[in-house]
């Protein structure tokens, strides 16, 4: 009887249906755990997404795109960049026109954008390989994205990440490239690049890719890449200062050196996220994670050998290399390789099972059954995951906002706190984030950004900038009054030059 799999080799259509039916079941674990976390709001640590909808609102209002309200300062500017890049806004635009900031806009487009990133991975590595394989990694990524809550906090991760492997697809067919594939593939990769920064790694990769096509094949596949060439020359002139960390990225050369050596260390944990966590219990996880560590090991050597000049192949190791040189770091920013290091562990497991000289059927058979329980076990503990403390679920906070709000002379407010992104997009008023600074660096920027009020109060934030500026205004109680308390928080007027030594400061 001919197998599955070897029936798939002569008959394209039949592998291609099989492929769309194994996706859609592949990605209906992560519909489910979508679903589940609808109502969940953005975690308190997470303040990107009021960005975007602030960008997305001057759009609508026909404000400039940088007028959001959010007073940047160079003390702390990790918290986030002057402007984000506007590939995210503008998708968010016809939303907000229609619907106001709402986050459920955001959140649907959200989960559209992540269940196209899991087609794209399943489209691609199906060209290559047997279908189940490409969904069975879906599977595993799609449950690995939405078990951290992935689309909770709806910003640019899950639309780069889409675009990205939509162009991956393009660039990668087996047939000769058009010019209408190279203006697909253009405005793919343009679309990735407008909506991170990372983005960037495409430019070197596809120029390499062009090099294993024919002669007749090259100037189509390094149009794109003249043309990103040109488009982003200008940008850097023309914008050098708004394109997110790119001054801290290239400030301090032996800073980058210093960030290769950490590469391993700071993202070790998005490597075990990729690979879920399908267990309820520490130490299991913790066995599956070695082993998985392992089969990507050995699976590395089969990636390598399929992708080679690939798109995928050239995208994913200048990708990795500009994280590796990233002056910041989350576990999301690896979330479009993540497809990559779970095929090389589903390579690898097929890889040592074939070495035990089973049979391919019952191998097939074990892995699929395999995987199949590992993706469940992972669907049922996301399932349960407790969400991450969101800001906006705070007493404290609402309370704090709703005076804000009712605050006589709100309007000529500007206020240090928190988390500046979101108090802006739900109060109006304009914030700058908390900063360590000496005092007196600290009072020059607060007069530099027309600073009137400083909110005390973590909001669940752990982070030192927090607890220092709470120690400057306990150290200083003569610069500042209070003027509003909750549990959580205490509001303080920055009083003039002239009133500070009169005042007794805060009780």
């Amino acid at each position: 009887m001919t197998t599955p799999e070897a029936s798939g080799a002569t008959d394209p259509a039949g592998k291609r249906r099989r492929t769309v039916g194994l996706l859609l079941l592949g990605i209906l674990p992560f519909l489910i755990l979508a679903v589940a976390h609808w109502s969940t709001l953005p975690a308190a640590k997470g303040g990107d997404y009021a960005q975007y909808l602030l960008h997305a609102k001057a759009i609508v209002d026909g404000r400039s795109y940088g007028d959001i309200g959010y007073l940047f300062t160079p003390y702390n500017p990790i918290i986030g960049p002057r402007v984000q890049l506007p590939g995210w806004p503008l998708l968010l635009a016809p939303g907000v026109a229609v619907f106001g900031t709402s986050l459920a806009y955001a959140k649907l487009l959200a989960i559209i954008a992540a269940a196209g990133f899991l087609v794209f991975v399943g489209l691609r590595l199906a060209r290559d390989d047997e279908p189940w394989i490409a969904a069975a990694t879906a599977a595993i990524v799609g449950v690995a994205l939405e078990s951290t809550f992935a689309t909770n906090n709806p910003i640019s991760d899950l639309p780069f990440a889409a675009a990205l492997w939509g162009m991956i697809w393009v660039a990668d067919r087996p047939a000769p490239w058009t010019w209408r594939r190279a203006g697909i593939v253009f405005l793919l990769g343009g679309f990735a690049m407008a909506t991170r920064v990372l983005g960037a790694a495409i430019v070197p990769a596809l120029a390499i890719t062009a090099f294993g096509r024919s002669r007749g094949e090259r100037a189509k596949v390094l149009a794109p890449v003249i043309a990103w060439c040109a488009a982003g020359t200008t940008a850097v002139l023309l914008f050098a200062d708004r394109i997110p960390f790119l001054a801290q990225t290239f400030r301090a050369p032996l800073g980058m050196l210093e960030r290769l050596g950490q590469f391993w260390p700071r993202t070790r944990y998005s490597v075990f996220e990729s690979m879920m966590y399908p267990f309820p219990w520490d130490l299991a996880n913790d066995v599956y994670h070695a082993a998985g560590l392992v089969l990507v090991t050995l699976g590395l050597v089969g990636v390598l050998r399929r992708l080679r000049l690939s798109a995928l192949g050239t995208v994913s190791l200048f990708y990795v290399a500009g994280v590796a040189l990233a002056p910041v770091f989350d576990v999301r920013y690896l979330w479009p390789i993540w497809p990559v290091i779970v095929y090389a562990m589903l390579l690898g497991a097929r890889s040592l099972l074939g070495w035990l000289r089973l049979p391919q059927r019952l191998c097939t058979r074990a892995m699929v059954s395999g995987v199949s329980l590992l993706v469940g076990g992972a669907t049922l503990v996301g399932l349960r995951q407790p969400a991450p403390p969101a800001l906006l679920e705070q007493p404290g906070v609402h309370e704090l906002f709703a005076w804000l709000r009712a605050e006589q002379g709100a309007a000529n407010m500007r206020v240090v706190f928190a988390a500046p992104r979101v108090l802006t997009l739900e109060t109006g008023v304009p914030a700058m984030a908390t900063f360590i600074a000496t005092p007196e660096r600290a009072f020059r920027e607060f007069e530099r950004a027309q600073i009137t009020h400083v909110i005390v109060g973590d909001a669940r934030i752990d982070r030192p900038t927090v607890r220092h500026i709470a120690a400057l205004v306990h150290d200083n109680s003569d610069a500042f009054a209070v003027v509003y308390q909750n549990e959580g928080f205490a509001v303080y007027r920055l009083l003039p030059h002239g009133e500070r030594r009169l005042s007794a400061g805060p009780s």
